[in-house]
């Protein structure tokens, strides 16, 4: 599947003759037709994602493009591998197989996606991966024809039917966007009797073979989930004067020691902030203020919105001199 995604990249990249005639045609059938990005040389699942959605969407249009093109004999240097990529095409258990592993790119694209952005916090990431975990159980209870319908393929009196936006519409959801519908004859392609049943069967090796990856990954097990419980510390608001926070700092300060030391960081200045911290609250905060306690009038200040401004002020003052 990789491979002939890797090979159209190239051949639409070299041959400009065969990108204008498969323009051309999706323009007949006014259907919406993507490029081929490259989904080689990247480390990120969603470039392979795209891809493959892609290559779905486009393979009505790039079957018709690549039987008219043999015929005519216009790719004669590149005809051999044109004639591999249609023979392709024409498998039916291959674009079940295409679909299916689509299905699960699907699910976990959001975790992907998270690493992508570069802006994940250490608390999403548990969630998100149970979520993931959970997500790709589920798809062993899906069928060859959802997966098929979960891009936007049907079956129906042995005709695969697409259902593709028309050309020119610039609408991103999918329900809002104006349809056709292309079809082919199963009758005109390779379909093996059982090809369902060994689509939905190659299904559980693959993913237990990814949920291996993702605990082997994130090194999950009783150790690490004691280290994000303790990230929380990493929170001012979580701070309070016990020794089991002081145990939580310890557990990441030994677990992430190596790269901590390289970026010139001491636990010594950060205890020192921590002791400041409760000193702070255990001989300020417990103080009383006309009976009142010290903590106690600043939640009354905090609810005044005159207080609110001024001490805004105030603070933009604190600001303006420490700068």
């Amino acid at each position: 599947m990789k491979d002939m995604m890797i090979i159209l990249y190239y051949q639409f990249k070299r041959s400009g003759k065969l990108k204008q005639q498969f323009k051309e045609l999706a323009k007949v059938l006014n259907a919406t037709v993507y490029a081929f990005p490259k989904v080689h040389g990247t480390r990120f699942i969603n470039h392979v994602k795209k891809g493959l959605t892609n290559l779905l969407n486009n393979w009505p249009v790039l079957k018709e493009c690549l039987e008219k093109g043999i015929e005519s004999g216009d790719f004669k240097g590149t005809q051999a591998k044109l004639q591999g990529i249609l023979r392709k095409l024409m498998n039916v258990k291959f674009l079940a197989s295409c679909a299916a592993i689509k299905t699960l790119l699907d699910q976990i694209a959001c975790l992907t996606l998270a690493f992508e952005q570069g802006d994940l916090h250490f608390l999403d990431l548990p969630c998100l991966i149970e979520s993931t975990l959970n997500s790709i159980d589920s798809i062993l209870s899906k069928t060859c024809s959802q997966f098929l319908e979960n891009c936007h393929i049907t079956v129906e009196n042995e005709m695969l039917k697409w259902k593709l936006a028309v050309a020119g519409d610039k609408k991103k959801k999918v329900e809002n966007q104006a349809s056709c519908t292309l079809e082919i004859s199963m009758n005109y392609m390779k379909y093996v009797e059982g090809a369902a049943d060994k689509v939905v069967s190659m299904m559980p090796p693959m993913i237990e073979s990814v949920r291996k990856c993702i605990q082997t990954r994130f090194k999950l097990g009783e150790t690490m989930e004691e280290v994000f419980r303790a990230m929380t510390w990493l929170d001012p608001a979580n701070w309070c004067d016990t020794d089991e926070e002081v145990r939580m700092m310890n557990l990441l300060y030994e677990r992430f020691k190596v790269p901590l030391h390289r970026a010139g960081f001491s636990v010594v200045p950060l205890k020192m902030v921590i002791n400041c911290h409760f000193a702070v609250w255990k001989h300020v905060f417990e103080q009383t203020i006309g009976g009142i306690s010290q903590q106690g009038a600043i939640k009354i200040i905090s609810n005044n919105p005159t207080s609110e401004n001024n001490f805004s002020v105030s603070n933009l003052q604190f600001i303006y001199v420490n700068t």
